[in-house]
């Protein structure tokens, strides 16, 4: 789709050009002071809510000030105002804005502007109570017209279940159980709260994959942790008994704090001879033979204890894969890759960006691996940005380029969070039952 390319840029480059920037900035004030204006000056935008996303006349009127060396938000209004009060004088209310008047709008429009627009206003300090006011009620209509769409979307799903629905001659088969569960896992979607329908729809750009996600979340649920999660709906260590040792090792580890752009950090990786106090030689399993669903287990459950950190549930998640020892294990990597796989490709978050660090490699290494980097947008297309370089040049990369700073990186990755602070950080989810 066309609108995705921009959107994965964005997500992997987190912050926009500065001129990109500059102008996103200008548009949110030139809206806001819109809205502060006495309705009566502003009856010919009134028709037009997406003035400020596919229409031009905005756009020229700031930059019309800008070639005059200012920017005046207010004035520009102001003359907005005028203009599209003047238009509907002349063609009347609904002329004034017909077909053709501005592009027509896609779902990119409404999700990446008006939407993200109208909560910046929202949660702009700058902005008055009338304006607040006003984009409240917006963003109550978008999230009310977006949880219908997606309600929609999983009757859809339920009709087209029950018409492939077939009898099974032996009620404890495996077509049978997989039937079972993915009824079940419909009317769990289906009976989810408002906020967590908002939180899947965040993590597509299409309603109606928000909600195929949604049924697939459930359904992974119900098959890693059985029947009893249709009540619980949520897991704690407690119940993940099995998978103890495996969090023992610390292979995934959460940051303390967010990057610069809100989003939390995963970090995935064995435990190595930087983080002090362990000794590796070739001889040594740093892995016992775990299997795919305990990866995926403990994938899970790391992925929503980040999502317990409300800016995560908004801006997502960027992943950190340390690659420089996978070769050692290898059949451990492969089957946590699959495992990971799975709950990606379900849970309600936005996984912004997987880096996968392969440090100072050899010539021939170094060699494939930045070829395969040059198919840069293809990589990137898949949201995957691989380093090949010495550990203090991509500390470097990722400070300057991605937001991530040192104090967010393990010692391992070149950072200063020591490893004990993962130890500590799984002792107290222990002690607390989360």
């Amino acid at each position: 789709r066309a609108e995705e390319g921009p959107r994965v840029i964005r997500d992997v480059f987190a912050p926009p050009p500065p001129d990109v920037a500059g102008a996103e900035e200008r548009f949110v004030a030139l809206e806001r002071e819109v809205l502060r204006l006495p309705e009566s000056e502003r009856l010919g935008l009134a028709n037009d809510p997406l003035l400020f996303v596919t229409s031009p006349h905005a756009r020229i009127f700031l930059e019309q000030r800008e070639e005059e060396g200012e920017c005046d938000a207010a004035e520009a209004a102001r003359r907005l105002a005028s203009y599209w009060e003047s238009r509907r004088a002349l063609f009347g209310h609904e002329a004034s804005c017909a077909l053709g008047t501005a592009a027509t709008p896609v779902s990119v429009d409404f999700q990446r502007y008006y939407y993200e627009r109208t909560v910046a206003i929202l949660e702009d300090p700058d902005t008055d109570e009338t304006a607040r006011r006003h984009a409240g009620k917006m963003i109550i209509s978008i999230h009310k017209a977006l949880v219908w769409e997606l309600d929609r979307s999983l009757e859809d799903i339920e009709e087209k279940w029950r018409e492939e629905l077939h009898p099974q001659e032996d009620d404890n088969s495996e077509a049978a159980s997989e039937q079972t569960r993915t009824g079940t896992a419909i009317v769990m979607a289906m009976n989810s709260p408002r906020e967590l329908k908002l939180q899947f729809v965040r993590a597509e750009n299409v309603v109606e994959h928000s909600a195929k996600r949604m049924v697939r979340y459930w359904e992974t649920g119900l098959r890693l942790f059985g029947p009893s999660f249709e009540k619980r709906r949520s897991v704690t260590l407690q119940d993940l008994e099995d998978c103890s040792a495996l969090f023992d090792l610390n292979i995934l580890r959460l940051m303390p704090s967010a990057d610069d752009f809100g989003r939390s950090v995963l970090v995935i990786g064995l435990r190595s001879e930087e983080d002090g106090n362990l000794r590796l030689t070739e001889d040594t399993p740093t892995l016992p033979g775990f299997n795919e669903n305990q990866f995926a287990k403990l994938t899970w459950y790391m992925f929503h204890a980040a999502m317990e950190r409300h800016p995560c549930q908004r801006n997502g998640l960027v992943v950190l894969r340390d690659m420089r020892k996978i070769g050692r294990n290898f059949a451990a990597f492969t089957a946590h890759r699959k495992a990971a796989g799975q709950i990606v490709d379900c849970v309600p978050v936005r996984i912004r960006v997987f880096h996968c660090l392969f440090g100072n490699r050899n010539l021939v290494w170094r060699t494939v691996l930045q070829g395969l980097s040059s198919l840069f947008f293809l990589a990137l297309k898949r949201r995957f940005v691989m380093h090949v370089r010495s550990m203090e040049e991509t500390v470097e990369e990722l400070r300057v380029t991605y937001g991530i700073k040192a104090d967010n990186l393990p010692v391992c990755l070149g950072g200063t969070v020591e490893y004990e602070y993962s130890v500590r950080w799984l002792e107290q989810r222990r002690r607390a039952g989360g």
